[in-house]
């Protein structure tokens, strides 16, 4: 960027149903709106892979899905490390959700953990939860969103007006509605029953092949 500031971007390859991948111009225009003013593409296809050990975390590990069905022998990598050791000095929260979309009125369960100026774990720093819509409910390092009925994004931080925050989509409507049949992984895309026979269904929903945090009661 301008400032600097150094983006790295990974585009996950064609998978079915997950993802599509991107051409050139049109990652050239996403690293446009980010800010960037200079880009270097590398070698692309099925072995681009990220890794990070994330902020608050002591363990490093992939955080894309490479669309390569086994890692690959791979000689083309940048690796970053930190310049310091592990200070004490609260510096944020690192916030994680099982997902970042949620369906209008449906709750997401978001959890924080503290790190240093290093970016090191740190234990003892509790957030003070705050969401711009909705609701958010929590008195330790997990708390539990509920959206409201209008879907749009939204903002749950671990303080108010804190950079450290989690953008949460809240939707009503799905791209796709997948039922599942008790035991079973299996889309129960038909169902033959006797009379009075009963079956326990499971729902779960998709926006734009991101997962909804939903219940069957949603």
């Amino acid at each position: 960027r301008e400032d600097g500031t150094v983006i790295f971007y990974t585009i996950d390859g064609r998978q079915s149903g997950y993802s599509v991948g991107a051409t050139y111009a049109q990652v050239a225009q996403r690293l446009q709106e980010l800010g960037c003013v200079t880009a270097v593409a590398l070698d692309g296809g099925a072995s681009t892979t990220l890794g990070a050990t994330l902020p608050g975390s002591s363990s490093f590990g992939v955080v894309n899905r490479p669309s390569s069905a086994g890692r690959r022998l791979n000689n083309t990598i940048l690796l970053v490390t930190p310049n310091s050791a592990p200070t004490g000095a609260a510096a944020g929260f690192y916030l994680t959700s099982p997902t970042q979309v949620v369906i209008a009125g449906g709750e997401l369960t978001v959890s924080a953990q503290a790190y240093d100026t290093a970016g090191c774990p740190l234990s003892g720093p509790i957030p003070e939860w705050t969401a711009t819509g909705g609701s958010i409910a929590g008195d330790g390092l997990t708390a539990l969103y509920t959206a409201g009925a209008e879907p749009g994004t939204y903002v749950v931080s671990p303080s108010e007006g804190d950079a450290d925050a989690l953008h949460i989509r809240v939707v009503d409507t799905l791209s796709r509605l997948r039922i599942t049949r008790s035991g079973s992984s299996a889309a129960a895309n038909t169902l033959e029953l006797e009379t009075e026979e009963a079956v326990e269904l499971s729902a779960t929903g998709t926006w734009w092949n991101l997962p909804v945090a939903m219940d069957n009661s949603d």
